[in-house]
């Protein structure tokens, strides 16, 4: 008994945590970040709640990919996309993640596709995937992509969600190289 009260407790601050956190403005405290390094970094956080699982992480990165970001908050990003992503499939997991520095009307930009094999998601989930409170799981708050979003919008980029049923997801985040004045 002790231990559930202890468990729905721990529960019940990650609720509360993750809706201060919705709620909370963004500040960013921007350094030079090297993009590949913050996803492997995200990466090995989670390594102790998924060591049980068949993870692999295959990290592709084309060319210098430092991008003036928040590193906590984009830490944040990654680790919300990838535990999704483990989350998402039954068997042997592999994430495939490609970096690509991009040349857009805005400028130069940081790509950053994270693709899984797990099971996708159906067009309703995929149009509501970073509204606030939606979710599909069983627990959780239904922030964390909110959240992402929020995030990413802050660092002027933007994050899109492209999946096809049973055969996987891919998030595209896409963050300018340097701040906006």
């Amino acid at each position: 008994l002790t231990s559930r009260i202890r468990r729905a407790l721990g529960d019940l601050q990650r609720n509360y945590e993750e809706v201060r956190q919705y709620a909370a403005p963004i500040t960013l405290d921007r350094t030079d970040v090297d993009v590949a390094q913050a996803v492997r970094a995200a990466f090995e956080d989670l390594g102790a709640e998924f060591n049980a699982r068949d993870v692999t992480l295959n990290v592709e990165e084309r060319g210098d990919c430092l991008a003036k970001v928040d590193p906590h908050r984009m830490g944040q990003v990654f680790r919300n996309l990838l535990e999704n992503a483990i989350a998402a499939a039954a068997g042997p997991i592999r994430i495939d993640v490609e970096i690509d520095k991009v040349t857009t009307p805005q400028g130069e930009e940081v790509k950053c596709a994270i693709r899984d094999d797990g099971q996708g998601m159906d067009t309703e989930t995929l149009t509501r995937v970073f509204e606030p409170f939606y979710t599909t799981k069983q627990s959780g708050t239904g922030l964390g992509m909110a959240i992402c979003k929020r995030i990413v919008d802050a660092h002027g980029g933007s994050i899109q969600a492209d999946s096809t049923p049973s055969l996987g997801t891919q998030i595209i985040v896409t963050i300018p190289l340097e701040a906006s004045s």
